[in-house]
């Protein structure tokens, strides 16, 4: 399925006529595709293979027959159009923005999303196939972006008379399993975090969703915002941030909580120093965080700030119904001694501090999934174990 490097884009009819018979055998893969027909054109089974796999990630250029892609590997990192459309209007909200330089354009993400709001963008690029197809799309899109061959290191400053946004997106490398560093990205933040300060206002960096958030300020001291981003419930991209703003305030740390097909956004600003009033007991409501709440560590001033209590480390009670509330909203039901009492039927089960985990919870009790129906393992301040029972409130 490969040697694409050089291979020629095709033509919007071939891909029609190619569409047409693989939509007759949605299950088989660009793999597939690529055994049965050999000689077929690599960007026929790449577009192939991204329609299968990545319509949510990127939906306008997926429904455009004029659009080629890279293979998957160069996307697995890459951002969505919801986060690359969330940067630029964090830029926008955060200062005028005509000019921004892309330090590392991959798939093109973030720079297509600046230029298709007018930003005049250029983007370096190491890989001169992956130039070639971001070029085609500046072609075929008409966007006001150039991207040039090589790494961050030749980027030319020199190309505009002023720079009014950075966003760098390094490639990772992990480090023995889940672990990262920025010692093994390229370009390494640490290194360049004064040059990109001084070249414009605003620099972006993305990290991973792994990143610790109190090692990150510590990285990054004269940063000032961190941005924790999640897309339909699940952890994506941290940003780093600085913007012209007053220094001494220190560090702000934003949550959004968005959806694939987002075009405007709601950045959350947070106080994770603020603690909220605790509770004896589950009330009529139980909170649960997001997975930006979590990764953030704020939930608790966002329970504080939204009239919310905590009964549990990690899990907030009330009596009404917060519908600003970032996550999980459940009805009480019952709280019992673990594996005490009626437990009969499914549940979701969520383990909170508890010693055991969900899928050791569920082996003990025999019981299938229910997504209405929850189970939340738990531990309260005084070190009580509980089973509490809850239903989703969708009211």
């Amino acid at each position: 399925m490969d040697s694409w490097e050089n291979a020629p884009f095709p033509t919007p009819t071939e891909w029609a006529e190619f569409h047409a018979e693989a939509l007759r055998w949605p299950g088989r893969s660009s793999q597939d595709w690529a055994l049965k027909k050999p000689g077929l054109n690599p960007f026929l089974l790449h577009k192939w293979d991204a329609f299968q796999r990545q319509s949510k990630k990127w939906p306008t250029w997926h429904a455009n027959p004029n659009l080629w892609f890279a293979p998957r590997t160069f996307a697995e990192q890459a951002s969505s159009e919801a986060t690359a459309r969330a940067k630029v209007q964090w830029f926008l909200q955060n200062g005028a923005v005509e000019s921004a330089a892309d330090l590392t354009l991959g798939s093109g993400a973030d720079s297509w999303a600046l230029a298709d709001a007018g930003i005049q963008t250029v983007g370096t690029e190491p890989n001169p196939a992956l130039v070639r197809v971001l070029q085609q799309h500046e072609q075929a899109l008409n966007l006001p972006r150039r991207t040039i061959q090589g790494t961050a290191d030749d980027f030319p400053w020199e190309c505009a008379p002023h720079w009014d946004a950075v966003v760098v997106d390094p490639s990772r490398r992990a480090i023995g399993g889940m672990r990262w560093d920025w010692d093994h990205s390229q370009p390494n933040p640490l290194e360049c975090w004064d040059l990109w300060t001084k070249k414009a206002p605003q620099v972006l960096i993305k990290t991973s969703p792994l990143a610790d958030p109190d090692a990150l300020e510590r990285s990054f001291p004269n940063a000032t915002d961190l941005v924790f981003v999640v897309v339909d419930g699940e952890m994506k991209e941290i940003w780093v941030v600085k913007r012209p703003v007053e220094a001494a305030r220190g560090i702000l740390r934003w949550t959004l909580h968005t959806h694939w097909n987002a075009h405007r956004f709601a950045f959350l600003c947070w106080d994770r120093k603020a603690t909220p009033p605790l509770a004896n007991s589950p009330a009529t409501y139980l909170y649960l965080p997001d997975a930006a709440l979590k990764a953030s560590r704020c939930h608790a001033g966002a329970a504080a700030e939204l009239g919310l209590e905590e009964w549990a480390p990690g899990i907030y009670t009330a009596h009404h119904r917060e519908e600003q509330w970032p996550g999980r909203i459940l009805r009480f039901q019952n709280q019992s001694t673990p594996y005490k009492g009626s437990l009969q039927g499914g549940w979701s089960i969520v383990s909170v501090n508890y010693p055991e985990k969900s899928d050791q919870i569920r082996k003990k009790l025999r019981c299938k999934e229910d997504s209405e129906r929850f189970l939340l393992a738990t531990v309260d301040r005084a070190g009580q174990r509980w089973f509490v029972t809850a239903l989703v409130d969708n009211s």
